[in-house]
Formats: structure tokens, C-alpha cells, sequence
């Protein structure tokens, strides 16, 4: 029996036998070859890392000059009296903050009434964009050609960070490819093209400067580094909540850094005090209002910025002593020299640490004995002053400060926690109960449909998508297959480009926006491709490093080069505004009352108050509401009585129509009330007749109750030639003369149209809901539109293209047909009027 058993335990060592120390280097090996091809480190010299990083960022900014270059070429359609155009919408806005900061008149105390008329609309506290706007202008003609002139330098900046980044995790070469790649995609170079000041110039910056302080922080597993970066990535973030007012990245960032220092091996506590070091430097709206209400009682009577920073100066003096430990690594001489004779005579301990800290709280107290406490500021002075004997140990000093400070504010604490308690519950409790209230029932299908009408919020097929970044799909999905490797390869020392990384990864969601954070991803990987493969070939040659790092970064570039053709470089951007629209708007300034209205369509809202100085309704900060839906009814209304009352009622000012009675139709036939404001004009601009689809759209309180938007309505015909009554639009054949198409189908009515007048029209007999109109101009078509009845029948078309409109309820005040067109809304209507011009079918 025993020998059966020893038999078996033998036969089992047979079949499992341990793996020979031979085998187990062997795997080793394999692995460290395999680490090694995947992690290639080589020497880099900082002189040919710096040509490397100037060249880029040159190579980025050439690129968008070339643009303006290009418009110089053709200045009637890109610049207005020397001004060059815009190229984003949101431009307009900017400029006119930035127009009020250069003239010391930016106030954001009360609402912006040039908005969202009557209600207006809040201002934010700082906006960079337009202060830089405003300070650089004084090197330009005006501040048009500055924020032309300053964006592509703006849009290269984020190519620093990127260099410094790579440099610092040892791949400075994969950052040519990837900044150029990141820079020269399609959706980059449009949202940095000359004359798009928007904040997409410098979002890039930010995102790759604030992971590269957080990369830091666990440089050299120093405890300085930990604390010194995190405050500087709370600073840059704070930079960052000045120029992007989004809260979420500052919550993204932070907790991105928890998790970088949490893979690091941090110990907790560290991690803590990391996270409330970036927490408080970054001090974004929340946090700055949080301190407010803590100290409110003592910020009474200073200035709102002043009254922010009182606890950001008290809390950094408890830091600052990890902070000054650098400085005085080179200056503990005089430090030493100082506190021999200091302690003779005061008994006194002077070091760096205790000098600075000392001096920060001192100041920080006179700060608030100049609001009016002098009893608290003595106190925490007397505090600090007894901390300094030289019995107390540093840590100790710490603890009883905290503590005694605490104490001697713990009324005011009291007080403003329940000011806390109440601020929230009214500000975010109550809100989120109206907000979902207000999504149950239209909101939510409100906001839905106008941000589906918005180019960059719909959604777009994945493989148009990575063209964006190379016009070859193909190549886009390489390159993100070789940074999937390098990211694997080097996972922790990507986790700070997490932000960046997911922002990138939402591409795939249909959203073209994102191609710009996904771009440079692209390029790390075939930056990365190439180092592998340069590293294998220099190996075998047996190369020097300076020989392989020339290498590297010639074989960037060419690489680059070689697929040039693949990205945007050669892009140049049209006008926002037609200069055709923008040049009788821009003169329209001051030809009407200064406090007059203009209704249109929201597209044009920032322009128009920019260039005019008058108020508007909606804009592209303020479409998703109500407004907008009535604005869309009253444009593709039939009854140009509809649209007065909705404007009457829009504008408020005691008008007693109702939104009720506009929805239960009761305003088609008749004027309800005066419109209630003396100076409301209606603009009708060119570029609607091409947006009328999703303007009819967006009608109703339910928008998708009243139109399908993918149903076309209207279609802009390419005509060849017009004999005899017969027009040749594309292979189709449109005879006026019988108004039929193609011997087929036939037309209701064909109108022809000349400065906004009919000069002459054709009836048929056909039973069709299809119209067709010519716009001449000097005896040639300029446009031919076919339409259905309901854009025909629309105030759009009737007011704008025929020139029907109704005398006894508006006055035309500008033709400036075709590009624009602008009616006043009577005060008090004509009495006897000729009625409304509502078409019957």
C-alpha cells in the first residue's frame, strides 16, 4: 500500500516537474527584450529638443498666417473697411467684451441687457480671452486685426507643454509627429483658423499644462515636488477656469492626480493634502464662493476679489513651508547668520520656514483689521506672536495656529455654515427640482431639438470622423493602434493625459468636436512607431546618440512631411458673416434709436449687438429656450399678424398677449395688443432662406410635433441656361412657360424677383404644392429657389424675397437686397390698413 502511494507521488513529480532556472531566464529574457523594443531610451540633447520644438510651433503658426495671406488676395470678401471678418460667431461676443475692457467699462455686476431682451442676461466675473483681446490691441489697428492676427500664435502654445511632456517621460521625438498631426487635423485648424477668437486657441494649452504639472509632482519621489507642482497645477487650472469657465475639468483634474499619486505609491494622508492643495490654488467658482460664505462676516467691507483670496492667503501660509524649504536650500547661510543673533537678543527661532510663514499671516491679518476687525486681527496676531517663542516646536506651531484661529472664528464659522446650508438648498436643491420639472414636460425636448440644428452637436458617421485627422481613415486607425501600444507599454505615465485621452475617446460617439483631442493621440502613435523602428536599426548599426537622436527627429519630420497632403495645412476659412450681410449691418450702427430691438433668428445675435450696439433677443449663448421656438413660428408663420403679436407678447413691457393665446392660434387674424416698445425692428438676413428648414423645425413648444427635419422644404437649383422659358438646372428641365418638370411633375406658381420686388409671375393650372422663384439682378439669375408651400407661404419668403408685407403693421427701414432686409414693427398701427397679406392656398 505505502508503495503505491510513493509510486504515485513519483509518477506526479513526473508530470508537473518545477521549471528549471534555465527556463525561467530564459522567459526573463524574453521579456526584457520584449520590454526592451517597446520602452526604447535613448540620450536626447536639449539644444536639438529645443530647434525640434521651435521649428513646430512655427510650422503651426506659418500655417494660419498663410490664411490671412490668402484673404489679402481677395479683401471684398473677407475684410469690411479694413476690418478682417470673424470666422465663429462666438467671436462677436468676445470682441465686445474685449471692446469694454479696453475702455474700462466691463461690468458684470448686474445682467448684460444687450441680450436675451427684456430679461438679459449674467455676465461672467473675468473673461481672459477678451482682456488679452482688449491689452494686445494696442499693437494693432484695431481689435478685429489683433484677434486675427494673435490666434494662430495662441493656437500653437499648446505644442510647449506637449514637447516639455514627452521630454520629461523620455520621448521627446514622439511629440513631433503627434503636435503636428494635433495641430494640422481638419476640426483644429478650423477651430484656430484666422479670425476664430474662441477659446479653442488656448483649451488645448491648458489640457496638456496641467497634466504636466501633475506629472511632476511625482518627479524624483520628492515630498517638495509633490506639494510645489500640485499648487502649480491648481494655478494652472485656475488659469484655465478664467479662460474656460467649465467646473467639471477642475473635478476631472483632480481626480485624475488622485489616481496618478495613488499608483505612485503615495500614502493617503499625502494624497489628501495633495488634493486639497490643487483644490484650493485651482479655486473655481464653487471653492471661491465656499470661502466667501466662511469668512463673510469679515470680507464685509472689502472688495469682492479681495474678499475671495482672505482664506487662500491663510491656508498657503500653512503650506508654504514645504515651499520655502527650496529657497532656502540656498540661503541657509544668511538664514543661520540671521538666527544666532536673533536668539541672543529676542529668543527667537528665524529660519526660512518660520520668517515667511510668519510674514504671510502677519499680512493676512492687517488684511483683515483694514476691513473693520480689529479686535479678531489683534487676537491672531498675539496668537501668531506666542507661537514664535522658541520653546514650541514647528509642528505644534501648526496645530495651535490652526486650532486658536479656529476658535477665535468659530461664530463666524457658525453663521456661515448655515448661510451655506440655506444658499444651497435655494441655489441647487430647489433648481434641480425645477429643472427636472421643466425636462418632464418641454424643456428637455426644447434643448434637444435647437442643439440638433447646431452643426458640431450632431452626430457624424465614425469614418468621416478620422478623416477629419488624415483624409485616409485608414491611416487615422493606425496610428491610434500604435498609441493603444505605447499607452499599455507606458500606462503610468499616461494617466495625466487621462482627461485629454477620454475627451479624445468621445469621437467615436459621433461628436466632430473631440477630432482635436483625439489628433494628437494619432500622431504619439506613429511618433512611437518610429522610434521603435529607428532604435532596432541604429542598434544593429551601432550608431552614437547624438547620431540616433538627429535620426529620430529627421525621420519625424519626414514622416510628417510625407503625409502632408493627408491633413488641413492648406485650409483657409470663410467669414461667419458674409461680408455681403456683415457690410449693411456694420453700417446700420447708430442710423437707428439707440435703444432699438432687432428679432431674428439667433445665428447673427452676437454680431449684430457687436457691430450695431442694439439688443437682441436669442443668440448662441441663449437659443435654448422658449424664445427661440416663438421666434421660429412667428418667421414661418403665414399670417404676419401671428408675428407681431408674438413679438408684443416676447417683448413684455405690459402686452397682454399670452404665450396661451399664441398657442391656441387666437393671434393669426387680428392684432392682439400694441407692441409695447417703441423701437422693435425685424431683420431678415440672406443666410436664413438656407437655415429655414430647421427654423421651421424648432416651431412650437414641441418642436418635432410640427415638421420633420430631414423633409426638405427648400432646394437651391445650379442652372446652366434659361431659353425661350425653359431653364437647364443639372440634367433637369423646367419649362415656365407650362410649369412643368421634366415633362412631368408641374409647378403651382414661378415667381421672379428683382431688389426684393416681384416683377413678374406665372399661375398654372397644375394641382402642385411646388413654387418657383428667380432672383435677377442687372438682367442675369443670381439664385433660383424651388420650395414647397410652406416656406412660399412663410413671412420669411412673403416679407424677405416677394416684398409683400403688410403697411398698416410694419415699415420698411433698409433694402439691402438680397443680403439683407429690415422692417420696424409700428407702434401703433396704421388705422384702415390694407390687412394682413396672409397667402390662401
Amino acid at each position: 500500500m505505502s508503495e503505491g502511494i510513493e509510486s504515485s507521488m513519483k509518477t506526479d513529480k513526473t508530470v508537473s516537474p518545477p521549471m528549471s532556472s534555465k527556463e525561467t531566464r530564459a522567459s526573463g529574457g524574453r521579456w526584457r527584450k520584449l520590454s526592451g523594443y517597446l520602452r526604447p531610451q535613448l540620450k536626447y540633447s536639449r539644444w536639438v529638443f529645443l530647434v525640434a520644438l521651435t521649428l513646430c510651433c512655427c510650422l503651426s503658426a506659418l500655417a494660419r498666417y498663410h490664411q490671412y495671406h490668402q484673404w489679402q488676395k481677395t479683401p471684398q470678401m473677407y475684410f469690411v473697411d479694413g476690418k478682417p471678418m470673424m470666422t465663429t460667431m462666438d467671436a462677436f461676443l468676445w470682441l465686445r467684451f474685449a471692446r469694454q475692457y479696453k475702455t474700462d467699462s466691463y461690468d458684470n455686476t448686474g445682467p448684460d441687457t444687450m441680450r436675451f431682451y427684456p430679461v438679459g442676461y449674467s455676465k461672467p466675473p473675468f473673461v481672459l480671452l477678451s482682456y488679452l483681446s482688449a491689452k494686445l490691441s494696442v499693437f494693432f489697428d484695431n481689435i478685429e486685426e489683433n484677434a486675427t492676427l494673435v490666434i494662430p500664435i495662441l493656437a500653437s502654445l499648446f505644442i510647449i507643454p506637449f514637447f516639455v511632456y514627452f521630454l520629461e517621460i523620455g520621448y521627446p521625438t514622439v511629440a513631433v509627429v503627434g503636435s503636428l498631426v494635433g495641430t494640422f487635423n481638419h476640426i483644429y485648424m478650423t477651430r484656430t483658423a484666422i479670425g476664430r477668437l474662441d477659446t479653442d486657441s488656448l483649451n488645448m494649452f491648458f489640457f496638456f499644462l496641467v497634466s504636466y504639472f501633475i506629472l511632476l509632482t511625482c518627479k524624483d519621489n520628492r515630498q517638495r515636488n509633490l506639494y510645489l507642482y500640485s499648487a502649480i497645477a491648481g494655478i494652472s487650472m485656475f488659469a484655465f477656469h478664467t479662460w474656460y469657465h467649465l467646473k467639471m475639468l477642475a473635478e476631472f483634474y483632480l481626480f485624475v492626480l488622485v489616481v496618478y499619486l495613488l499608483v505612485n505609491g503615495i500614502h493617503w494622508r499625502k494624497i489628501l493634502k495633495v488634493a486639497l492643495i490643487f483644490v484650493i490654488f485651482s479655486a473655481d467658482d464653487d471653492v471661491v464662493n465656499i470661502m466667501r460664505a466662511l469668512l463673510s462676516e469679515l470680507s464685509k467691507g472689502a472688495p469682492g476679489t479681495l474678499s475671495a483670496y482672505i482664506p487662500f492667503i491663510f491656508i498657503v501660509s500653512l503650506y508654504i513651508s514645504e515651499i520655502i524649504e527650496i529657497i532656502a536650500s540656498w540661503s541657509m547661510a544668511l538664514f543661520d547668520y540671521l538666527s544666532a543673533h536673533t536668539e541672543k537678543t529676542l529668543r527667537f527661532s528665524l529660519t526660512g520656514t518660520n520668517a515667511t510663514f510668519c510674514a504671510l499671516y502677519i499680512i493676512s491679518m492687517i488684511m483683515l483689521q483694514r476691513v473693520g476687525f480689529n479686535i479678531t486681527a489683534i487676537c491672531l496676531l498675539f496668537v501668531v506672536s506666542c507661537l514664535y517663542i522658541e520653546r514650541y516646536e514647528r509642528f505644534m506651531l501648526f496645530k495651535t495656529a490652526v486650532i486658536s484661529s479656529f476658535v477665535i472664528a468659530l461664530p463666524t464659522v457658525f453663521y456661515s455654515t448655515k448661510d451655506i446650508i440655506i444658499h444651497s438648498y435655494n441655489s441647487y436643491f430647489v433648481y434641480y427640482i425645477r429643472e427636472i420639472q421643466y425636462n418632464i414636460t418641454t424643456g428637455l425636448m426644447v434643448k434637444q431639438s435647437v442643439f440638433s440644428t447646431v452643426d458640431e452637436m450632431q452626430k457624424t458617421p465614425v469614418e468621416v470622423l478620422m478623416s477629419f485627422i488624415f483624409k485616409t481613415p485608414a491611416l487615422t486607425l493606425t496610428g491610434l493602434f500604435f498609441f493603444a501600444i505605447f499607452g499599455i507599454s507606458h500606462i503610468k505615465k499616461l494617466i495625466p493625459l487621462l482627461p485629454i485621452i477620454i475627451m479624445g475617446l468621445l469621437t467615436f460617439r459621433g461628436s466632430n468636436r473631440y477630432v482635436m483631442n483625439l489628433a494628437p493621440l494619432v500622431g504619439i502613435g506613429y511618433g512611437y512607431m518610429i522610434v521603435i523602428i529607428i532604435k532596432i536599426i541604429m542598434n544593429s548599426l551601432n550608431t552614437r546618440d547624438i547620431v540616433k537622436e538627429l535620426a529620430l527627429y529627421s525621420f519625424s519630420f519626414l514622416f510628417f512631411l510625407s503625409v502632408l497632403n493627408q491633413t488641413a495645412y492648406a485650409y483657409v476659412p470663410q467669414p461667419s458673416v458674409p461680408t455681403d450681410i456683415y457690410r449693411p449691418m456694420y453700417h446700420l450702427k447708430d442710423k437707428l434709436p439707440k435703444d432699438s430691438v432687432i428679432l431674428t433668428w439667433w445665428d447673427l445675435g452676437y454680431a449684430i449687438v457687436d457691430t450695431t450696439g442694439y439688443a437682441t433677443f436669442h443668440d448662441g449663448g441663449t437659443q435654448n429656450t422658449n424664445t427661440t421656438n416663438y421666434i421660429a413660428r412667428g418667421l414661418t408663420s403665414e399670417s404676419q399678424y401671428e408675428l407681431y403679436n408674438i413679438t408684443g407678447m416676447l417683448c413684455a413691457k405690459g402686452s397682454t398677449v399670452t404665450e396661451d393665446i399664441i398657442n391656441k392660434d387666437l393671434g393669426l387674424n387680428s392684432i392682439i395688443d400694441n407692441v409695447k416698445v417703441d423701437d422693435v425692428y425685424l431683420m431678415y438676413t440672406q443666410d436664413m432662406i438656407g437655415k429655414f428648414q430647421s427654423i421651421y423645425y424648432l416651431r412650437g413648444a414641441i418642436p418635432q410635433k410640427h415638421a420633420n427635419q430631414d423633409d426638405p422644404m427648400l432646394a437651391i437649383l445650379l442652372c446652366q441656361s434659361f431659353n425661350a422659358g425653359v431653364l437647364s438646372c443639372n440634367g433637369n428641365i423646367l419649362d415656365l412657360n407650362t410649369g412643368l418638370i421634366n415633362n412631368s411633375s408641374g409647378l403651382a406658381k414661378s415667381v421672379f424677383i428683382e431688389r426684393g420686388k416681384v416683377i413678374k409671375q406665372y399661375n398654372y393650372e397644375n394641382k402642385s404644392t411646388i413654387f418657383l422663384e428667380l432672383i435677377i439682378q442687372d438682367g442675369s439669375i443670381l439664385a433660383v429657389y424651388m420650395m414647397k408651400d410652406v416656406f412660399f407661404y412663410s413671412n420669411l419668403n412673403q416679407m424677405f424675397l416677394l416684398g409683400n408685407y403688410d403697411g398698416a403693421i410694419y415699415e420698411e427701414t433698409l433694402n439691402a437686397f438680397p443680403a439683407l432686409r429690415i422692417f420696424k414693427l409700428r407702434h401703433h398701427p396704421l388705422v384702415g390698413g390694407s390687412g394682413s397679406l396672409t397667402q390662401t392656398k
